[in-house]
């Protein structure tokens, strides 16, 4: 019997959430995937705050009033200064 395919990744509240910085210039884009288009492009050692994963994507908003988005986990590492 055929197994069914497994259910999409859903979004991941809780322990994700927090202060991030850019590792290099990563785009931010609109969906948590490649096939978004880009809504600005984030230069390296900027702080972001993620609200949440997605599968390997961050949702990230400003607090500031920026454009929310979509970063690849890869380009960001958690801020250790608060």
């Amino acid at each position: 019997m055929a197994q069914s395919p497994a259910p999409p990744k859903a979004a991941t509240p809780g322990p994700t959430a927090g202060a991030y910085r850019t590792i290099k210039e990563v785009d931010l884009r609109e969906g948590p995937g490649a096939k978004y288009p880009v809504v600005a492009k984030i230069p390296a050692e900027v702080k972001v705050n993620v609200v949440r994963a997605e599968g390997d994507w961050l949702r990230v908003e400003s607090k500031k009033g920026g454009k929310p988005g979509y970063l690849e986990k890869r380009s960001v590492e958690r801020s250790t200064n608060k």
